[in-house]
């Protein structure tokens, strides 16, 4: 540290000091504050955008508590148009996906299941689009496309009895009883509700002997659901 030899030379170094460095401080003080502001500023905007898209999203729950579903796929199109980064807009393509299958109308469907597939950063969103998606093309008798879907995907822990049991049923119509037993019996032992595990019973019931037409009316049904 440098020596000083009076109290006057000390102060005339801090003035110096001071104009030399005081506009260095004075700005980086001032983008302290305005990046704090600013990333204010940019949270202020993504809670707006996310309580717009949630107020669209409620919209479509409500017409559907209602049945009154008419206007699903417009509220739909304006959260993937404006809103496409939130979970609103994967959450109502999911809905939009199930008011169509339950009209037979499995291309529009499928078209939005995808869209969810694409674009949704939600894991739990996409894999159950990816679910629904195998599913109706199970309907559609694609059983190597559903098949592609479901075991070149990973699905969070959460999904795996669903996941089993969609495995079980592909194998059982493609006449695979073993892997279709092996498939059903890993759903079991997973954590199911009641009236799940008593249809997964059926169809793994039904495998001795192996009966397609059954799992076909069992699972089929649960199959082609697409509403879980």
């Amino acid at each position: 540290m440098q020596a000083y030899s009076s109290e006057q030379e000390q102060i005339d170094a801090i003035k110096k000091w001071i104009r030399e460095n005081g506009l260095a401080i004075f700005v980086g003080v001032a983008v302290g504050f305005g990046g704090l502001y600013g990333w204010q500023e940019w949270q202020d905007f993504v809670n707006r955008r996310a309580e717009q898209a949630s107020t669209l999203y409620n919209q479509i729950l409500i017409g559907m508590d209602n049945a009154q579903t008419g206007n699903i796929n417009q509220i739909t199109d304006e959260l993937i148009e404006k809103y496409s980064a939130t979970p609103y807009a994967s959450r109502a393509a999911l809905a939009a996906a199930k008011v169509a299958a339950a009209d037979s109308l499995y291309d529009k469907a499928k078209e939005r299941l995808q869209w969810v597939i694409d674009h949704s950063q939600q894991a739990d969103l996409l894999s159950l689009a990816k679910l629904r998606l195998a599913r109706l093309l199970i309907l559609e008798n694609s059983i190597d496309e559903a098949t592609a879907l479901i075991e070149g995907n990973e699905f969070p822990a959460s999904y795996a009895a669903r996941v089993a049991e969609l495995q079980g049923d592909l194998y059982a119509l493609k006449g695979e009883v073993n892997l279709a037993k092996g498939a059903y019996s890993n759903a079991l032992n997973a954590e199911i509700p009641a009236r799940n595990r008593e249809m997964i019973q059926i169809k793994r019931d039904a495998l001795d002997p192996v009966s397609v037409a059954a799992i076909e009316e069992t699972g089929a049904g649960e199959t082609a659901e697409v509403s879980e």
